[in-house]
């Protein structure tokens, strides 16, 4: 998947300066795009990122994350029943489902 060029990136004003950058549904090969990750809300004071992505019942998204200090990061949410939406939550040193 070659999508680098519409790929975010955000970096924490922390000691390790991490840069995180965000690719898109793996399991979909979708890259990212407006009518999947319907929002991305930073908290750069307390280091925090917070992903929604929209799906359907049941859907399980892979999103693919690159951590510039590290390496790739798949991480797969599964949607709520009422929402049909997923949350990633990006930490400092951490990615996880919320």
């Amino acid at each position: 998947m070659c999508v680098w060029y519409v790929s975010p990136l955000y970096q924490f004003n922390d000691t390790d300066k991490f840069v995180y950058g965000l690719f898109g549904d793996f399991t979909r090969w979708a890259g990212v795009n407006r009518q999947q990750i319907i929002s991305i809300d930073k908290d750069m004071v307390n280091y925090n990122i917070t992903i929604t992505v929209q799906g359907f019942p049941d859907q399980t998204s892979c999103q693919v994350f690159s951590v510039f200090n590290d390496a790739l990061a798949y991480v797969s949410c599964g949607t709520s029943d009422t929402t049909w939406q997923a949350r990633f939550f990006v930490v400092t040193h951490n990615i996880i489902c919320a």
